[in-house]
């Protein structure tokens, strides 16, 4: 058979069914091929960032590998910062482009590069596939390496007359993959750190989620008093926002960080990238000077003790490893230590609801006229929104309120960036709507970073995904602002000059009429009053619909 022919059931075979691109000549092999196949779907986007987001998120909320198809060495060029992006956020993807006829390439003929080199900073494994006999192998292997902790992209370059050999190879398919349990003997030092604990923590990070691990954590941390945190940054809520154990997230600065550890005993990292700060400081560890038994627990071996010493590591599924922990633990704990869990648990409870006073404090105070206060449009969100609704959420310096208000959120409802590159959500949003079509979908996404990705809404439209997208605007890029602020605190710059380069005011962006270019109703709103109206009719619409919300 072709090997074009062959690459795509090898696709199959691997369950991998979902398609995001933006192709070109060089890939008609590909595109082509898949009328072929009905189960295959191709979702088109007007530039290949927004492909590469869209599978992010689709990957994230799917649980599934999707393969994303870029157009040569411009395209792959323009995916490259959102595949970073997914890089850091450890999701699994294929992602390929066409490369040029191979026969041509000592004339370097218009859209050649090396490709493979080219996306190698980028993602785990990178190739370009040389012969046809190749085809079924390279996809195997690409698989597998995506799909291995931590997970994350994988690259294939296709050569468009390689795509076009004949061969007589098999077809490799994926196999069955077992996954060791931690081992025994660590199980019994950290239930032995657990069981002598007086204030245990546990940081939790996406991979909790990713491995489905998010009840057993929960459990764990029920039955040791243990404060649940999260990572500083997230794409998914690693255990339900509401369950009595969580505190919220750490903060990205170091110093901070270590105030909320120091007078821990005993702390158990689970599934993260532990630490990502932003500021470098004198001492720029978190744990630096921590008394606390560190003990770090994932599913693959690369992450662990690799930015901070630890005193055990455990590699093994999640979920089985804090199973594992509750069963050592349990029948060795007295009353004394259960009560003293529980008033642990008392403790975080008071402070759950102290910052549940602080949001009603800041939902009371209304926006400035011809602007909407951000706490009550999110309570609005809130209260509108249907039942079972899923977020793609890119805001940042209105984080607080959307955590704030958002607290009973799980694992599988939302959905954020990793990396820090903007422009995320909105693509991202079509990957959630898409793993969810029977589920609502809201997008929360500043007006800075809806601009990296604007194109997204096009292929909203044009696959008819009834998301609603929310355009959090404020004309500027304050979070630029704000960190400008602290650069200057920092270095001890003395100047408290403002800076117009980070403002988008001139002239103003209309997000509605960008919309309506695109296929896509929408409203603009600047009152608190018209907030809830507008985000009734979104929902009713049962269409892509876009809301800015000035403020």
């Amino acid at each position: 058979m072709r090997a074009r022919q062959l690459f795509l059931e090898s696709l199959l075979a691997h369950d991998v069914t979902m398609f995001f691109g933006n192709p070109g000549s060089t890939e008609n092999a590909v595109v082509d091929g898949l009328f072929e196949f009905d189960a295959l779907r191709y979702i088109l986007a007007l530039h290949e960032g927004v492909a590469v987001g869209a599978a992010t998120f689709y990957a994230q909320a799917s649980g599934k590998t999707p393969m994303v198809n870029l157009h040569a060495g411009p395209g792959l060029g323009n995916g490259i910062g959102m595949i970073y992006g997914a890089l850091r956020a450890n999701v699994p993807m294929i992602v390929t482009a066409g490369q040029q006829d191979t026969r041509m390439r000592m004339r370097e003929p218009v859209l050649s590069h090396d490709l493979a080199a080219m996306a190698a900073p980028v993602v785990k494994f990178s190739m370009q596939i040389e012969q046809a006999d190749e085809v079924s192998q390279a996809v195997r292997l690409a698989y597998k390496i995506a799909n291995e902790a931590p997970k994350g992209p994988v690259f294939l370059a296709l050569p468009l007359n390689v795509m076009e050999q004949e061969t007589d190879a098999a077809l490799q398919g994926p196999g069955a993959i077992f996954h060791a349990a931690a081992d025994a003997a660590g199980i019994k030092r950290a239930a032995e750190i657990l069981a002598g604990a007086s204030k245990p923590i546990i940081v939790a990070g996406d991979g909790v989620a990713q491995a489905g691990a998010s009840d057993a954590v929960g459990r764990l941390a029920e039955l040791t008093g243990a404060e649940i945190w999260f990572e500083p940054s997230r794409g998914r809520y690693p255990v339900a926002a509401d369950h009595r154990c969580v505190r919220g997230s750490l903060p990205f600065d170091s110093i901070a960080m270590r105030a909320l550890f120091e007078n821990a005993d005993a702390i158990f990292m689970m599934g993260g990238r532990f630490f990502e700060e932003l500021w470098y400081n004198a001492d720029t560890s978190p744990l630096a000077g921590i008394k606390a038994k560190v003990v770090q627990i994932d599913d693959g071996e690369a992450r662990l003790a690799q930015f901070h010493a630890v005193d055990l590591g455990l590699i093994g599924d999640m979920g089985g490893a804090a199973d594992a922990l509750i069963a050592a633990l349990e029948p060795s704990l007295d009353d004394a230590y259960r009560a003293a869990a529980e008033a642990r648990l008392a403790g975080v409870a008071i402070a759950r609801e102290e910052r549940t006073v602080r949001q009603a404090t800041r939902t009371e105070a209304p926006g400035a006229p011809g602007k909407v206060s951000v706490a009550r449009a999110m309570a609005a969100l809130r209260d509108t929104a249907p039942a079972n609704t899923a977020y793609a959420n890119e805001i940042i310096t209105t984080r607080l309120d959307f955590d704030g208000t958002f607290d009973a959120l799980g694992p599988d409802d939302f959905f954020g960036g990793r990396g820090g590159g903007i422009g995320q959500g909105l693509a991202g949003a079509i990957g959630v709507k898409l793993a969810y079509p029977d589920r609502p979908v809201v997008c929360v996404s500043g007006d800075g970073s809806a601009m990296y990705s604007i194109q997204a809404l096009w292929t909203a439209a044009h696959h008819d995904l009834a998301i609603v997208f929310i355009i959090l605007s404020n004309r500027e890029y304050r979070v630029l602002k704000t960190n400008l602020d602290e650069w200057r605190r920092r270095f001890d710059m003395s100047s408290n000059a403002p800076n117009p380069l980070m403002d988008i005011a001139d002239p103003p962006l209309d997000f509605v009429a960008l919309a309506k270019g695109m296929g896509i109703d929408g409203a603009y709103v600047d009152t608190d009053e018209g907030v809830a109206p507008a985000l009734e009719k979104a929902f009713q619409s049962g269409k892509p619909y876009l809301l800015e919300l000035e403020y």
